[in-house]
């Protein structure tokens, strides 16, 4: 009876900072913004592979990106963060960054390197956080893992506009945002287990 009064007490302190869990009411304009990103990845996915529509990729790549700063901009604005936003954002991340990596490398304009390390990251971060998540544990993005997302959308949205001849250079510059996927994926771990420790 005390480990249950215990556990509430911390799932309150977890809700009060709003890192634990978030407002119940889960259908709200953030989230739907969310599920609009991840079904609009189908159809960028079909322009990247179409030579003639590479521009309208490159818009429709930008728009998601930029929807995704919105959702996130109106979650905090309009007090609107949900464990189930907690979870449903990043996964529209890894899901638009795995097929912007993977497609980007299929048509020539990306080492295989590049999409490979992603996924697998990826992969952990949401087999991770999807765990977490059942056991009543969210942790919310730090700056680091949005510095990550910034600078891979920025590397990817470069390869759209690239001139051929200039395809070498790609090998450097995803170095940093790749390495700092990897950096990110540790301190998401270290932030679960600890929240995870406290709630046994």
């Amino acid at each position: 009876m005390q480990s249950v009064t215990k556990n509430e007490k911390i799932k309150e302190e977890f809700s009060s900072n709003g890192e634990f869990e978030g407002n119940s009411h889960w259908l709200n304009i953030p989230n739907i913004l969310t599920i609009i990103r991840i079904l609009a990845i189908p159809f960028m996915a079909s322009f990247i592979l179409k030579e003639e529509k590479q521009q309208t990729a490159f818009i429709l790549f930008l728009a998601i990106w930029l929807t995704d700063v919105l959702d996130g901009f109106l979650a905090r604005r309009l007090n609107q963060i949900t464990d189930l936003g907690k979870v449903l954002d990043p996964l529209a991340d890894k899901l638009f960054q795995a097929t912007s990596g993977f497609l980007l490398w299929w048509t020539g304009r990306l080492p295989l390197w590049v999409p490979v390390l992603l996924l697998v990251n990826q992969l952990i971060m949401v087999a991770g956080g999807i765990f977490f998540w059942t056991e009543g544990t969210t942790v919310k993005s730090d700056w680091w893992g949005k510095l990550t997302t910034v600078l891979l959308t920025i590397c990817f949205g470069v390869l759209f506009i690239l001139p051929e001849r200039y395809y070498t250079v790609v090998h450097y510059i995803f170095i940093l945002p790749v390495a700092l996927s990897f950096y990110s994926t540790v301190r998401y771990g270290i932030q679960y287990y600890r929240h995870y420790k406290r709630l046994k």
